[in-house]
Order: structure tokens, then C-alpha cells, then sequence
């Protein structure tokens, strides 16, 4: 039967997979890969019946198959019956992979699985990666249940981490070979599964994803998989911190590209790690971040901003500095708010949140107890007393420039978030007067 056939040359490539990335084992390796080079055909080709016997063919892998198929047709083993229930029955809560379905529902507890039990299930779900690779549909072979098995897998066996990365890598690139644009949504499966924390917390693992990774986001690749990878980075940094510096190079090489699309997926991931609270020695990120507030394109200079929002509030930087460098970079000047609103859109949109990044002067402990006494409230930093004001000001226009309607609501909701992170004394509002309050005047 073809479906057979199918699984056996999944083997194959799984098996060719593994054997090929250890030394002294390549000519075996390719010799397996090459033999399993037929799923293609045999994956869109008809079903036929498990009694009839295929027709052989003259090519010798071919002929391989075949002679495994016919010998494991002969065979009733059970044993793989009870993978694929614990692979694919939905009704089976599968929670790890030594719980198996039986029947329709039912579930048992097995003791860990022996070295050998281990080698075998995962053989299983590499195969079945291997043929939903080239499979244009998404049915028993689907893509997905391969996937979540084998993060079941590893959470409970992460050494078997170095034999899973060859396959997926296969698995890419056949994707990309088959299925052109078709196989968009399967490629960012598998590339997020590679920098996925089952993976990267090994250290050989790690170590395997990396190399993939690192030559996906060379210049040699296409743009579309390197801005997609490029956004993994920050989760795949925070799964394994020891990947840092790398990771660090990588995203500051792309901020200097001269594709567009690549600045501005290198600037967000540089976000994304400043969010995540993952930069140290910023001293060389503060030079790129600078670079970037004069890019030509908006969303590069937007998320400069944001990159600069997050190191502020990790206190990394502090907010009087970044102020000043902001009108000396975007040649605006913060008390004139038409100066202000001349940005783009995106750009406004992110200083909006920025301003609510201000705070009071650093006070002595001694200082701060008198100020107590004389129930004063706190001094705001000089930069502040600006943010505020703009704010304030921001606040009362709907109108902000060259912006859409959703642009404009974007820019008021933030800058309503931002002049609620700062309390009513910095904002110089006292008890009385708010009770006094009855309404905006016209």
C-alpha cells in the first residue's frame, strides 16, 4: 500500500537524518536520505490496497522499499498501534509521551520508556515529519500533532535534542522546495519549533539551532526568512541566555542593511529584547538606537523609540537623558508642540508612550523626610516638567498631522495612558482642586 510505502521512506529520511550528523557516518546517511527521496511520489500518488502487491521498479532504492514494505505487511505489531494513538487520538490527553491511548479514550501509565522504546517512538514522529513535509494536505499526517508530540518528547527526554534538529531542517527545506508560497504557515512552524525552549535549553541542541538559525539571517538568505527569523530571536535569547551575544551581533549587523524590511524586523527583535529585559552593556545598542532615530523609514524610527521607552523603564537609561537626545536626533524642541506633531505618525505614536516614562528627582534619605513634613509634593526631573506639558497638550488635539483617523486614536490613546502613569502630585493636582473640578471648559 502506498501509505506504507510512505512511512517506510519517512524512516528512511528520518534514520538518514540522524545517522548522516554523526561522524564517520555521512556515506550511510546520504545513502538512507537518497533511498527515502521517493515520498514525494509515493505521498501524492493513489491509495491501494494493503493485498495488492506493487509493481517493482527498475530503480534499486525503490526496489529497498518495496522489500521493507512487503516484510513489514507480514508483521502485526501492536506496539505501533499504541504510538500513533498516543500521536494523534484527540480524545487522549497525552501529557507525556509514556501515556498511551487505548481503545477510545482510555489511558494508561507506563515506567519511563528503556533507551530503545525511546529511539523507536521517536523514529515514529520524525518519519511522519518527514511525509507531512510534502504533504499538500493535513489530515492523519498533520505537520502540527508531529510537532506537539515531539515537545512532549523532549520535555521528558531533551537529550534526544540533537536527533530531532536534522529532520526539522530537512523538513524546511523540502517545505520551501514543494509547496512555494503554499507552505508559508508550515516554514514558520518549524523555524519556531527550532527556537523552541525543548531545543534551546539543551546545550548540544542549542548549539545545532544556532547554526541553522545564524545562516538564515545571512545576507545570502531570502528577506522574507530573515525578517521572519529575526523575530524569534528575543524568545529564543530569553529560553537561553547564554546565547546573548550572539544573538546581539546578529540583530546589530542587520540594523546596518541596506534592505529596508531587514532594518525594521532588526530594530523590533532589538525592541523585543529591551521589552524583555535581556540587554546589558548598552553602551554599543545606545550607538545603533541613535542611528535608527534618523532612518528614513518610519517604523525603524518607531521602534527605536520603543526600544528606548523599555531601557527607560528597566532603568538602563535615564529619562532626562533620552529626552535630550531625542530633540537633538528628531529636531524637535519638546515646547513647541508643532514641532512635536510634524512627525509621522508612527513615530508620534511611540513618543506618546515614552513620555510617561518620567519621574522625580533622586532625593537623600534625609531630604525626602523633611519634604514629608512639610507635606510638599515630589520634585519631577526638569525633562519631566516638559513631558508633562507636551502631554497636556497632546491631549487636547484630535488632529495630528498627516495621520488616517485610526492613526489619530492610536496617538490620543497613548498619550491619555502615558499622563495616567504619573500620579495627581506630579501632575501639580491636589484634593481640593479635583474636588472643585465640574467639567472641561469650552
Amino acid at each position: 500500500a502506498y501509505n506504507d510505502k510512505m512511512l517506510v521512506a519517512g524512516m528512511l529520511l528520518a534514520l538518514g537524518c540522524v545517522i548522516q550528523s554523526r561522524p564517520g557516518c555521512s556515506s550511510i546517511g546520504s545513502r538512507l536520505t537518497k533511498a527515502g527521496g521517493n515520498v514525494p511520489k509515493h505521498s501524492l500518488a493513489p491509495t491501494q490496497s494493503t493485498t495488492s502487491h506493487p509493481r517493482q521498479s527498475t530503480d534499486g532504492y525503490s526496489h529497498l522499499i518495496n522489500t521493507i514494505v512487503r516484510v513489514i505487511s507480514r508483521q502485526e505489531d501492536e506496539s505501533s498501534f499504541t504510538i500513533f494513538d498516543a500521536l494523534f487520538d484527540e480524545h487522549t490527553d497525552a501529557s507525556a509521551p509514556n501515556r498511551i491511548g487505548v481503545g477510545s479514550g482510555d489511558t494508561v501509565w507506563r515506567r519511563p520508556l528503556s533507551m530503545s522504546s525511546q529511539c523507536s517512538e521517536l523514529l515514529i514522529a520524525l518519519s511522519l515529519l518527514h511525509i507531512s513535509a510534502v504533504s499538500f494536505s493535513d489530515g492523519w499526517m498533520s505537520y502540527k500533532a508531529g510537532l506537539s508530540y515531539l515537545e512532549k518528547y523532549l520535555n521528558w527526554y531533551p537529550r534526544q535534542a540533537s536527533r530531532v534538529i536534522p529532520t526539522v531542517v530537512a523538513c524546511i527545506k523540502t517545505s520551501l522546495a514543494l509547496h512555494n508560497d503554499t507552505g508559508g504557515t508550515k516554514v514558520v512552524d518549524l523555524l519556531r519549533f527550532l527556537t523552541s525552549s525543548v531545543l534551546v535549553t539543551d546545550a548540544h541542541g542549542a548549539s545545532l539551532s544556532w547554526n541553522v538559525i545564524s545562516s538564515l539571517v545571512s545576507d545570502s538568505s531570502a528577506t522574507t526568512i530573515r525578517s521572519t527569523v529575526m523575530g524569534m530571536l528575543p524568545t529564543m535569547c530569553l529560553r537561553n541566555k547564554k546565547l546573548f551575544r550572539r544573538i546581539k551581533d546578529v540583530i546589530g549587523r542587520c540594523m546596518l542593511s541596506q534592505d529596508p524590511l531587514i532594518r525594521i524586523s532588526a530594530t523590533a527583535a532589538l525592541s523585543d529584547l529591551a521589552d524583555l529585559d535581556l540587554l546589558r552593556d548598552i553602551e554599543e545598542v545606545i550607538g545603533w538606537v541613535q542611528k535608527s532615530l534618523v532612518d528614513e523609514e518610519d517604523a525603524v524610527v518607531h521602534f527605536a523609540l520603543t526600544t528606548l521607552r523599555h531601557l527607560v523603564s528597566t532603568d538602563e537609561l535615564e529619562f532626562d537623558l533620552v529626552v535630550r537626545v531625542l530633540e537633538k536626533r528628531l529636531e524637535i524642541d519638546f515646547a513647541d508642540i508643532d514641532s512635536v506633531v510634524g512627525l509621522s505618525p508612527l513615530s508620534l505614536e511611540a513618543l506618546a508612550i515614552l513620555l510617561g516614562e518620567g519621574g522625580v528627582e533622586d532625593v537623600d534619605s534625609d531630604e525626602e523626610d523633611g519634604e514629608d513634613e512639610g507635606n510638599q509634593g515630589p520634585d519631577v526631573t526638569p525633562q519631566t516638567v516638559k513631558a508633562i506639558d507636551l502631554l497636556v497638550q497632546l491631549a487636547s488635539r484630535s488632529d495630528f498631522g498627516g495621520g488616517d483617523e485610526l492613526s489619530n486614536s492610536r496617538i490620543q490613546r497613548n498619550v491619555f495612558a502615558s499622563l495616567a502613569r504619573y500620579t495627581p502630585q506630579i501632575l501639580g493636582l491636589d484634593a481640593e482642586s479635583i474636588r472643585s473640578w465640574d467639567g472641561v471648559s469650552n
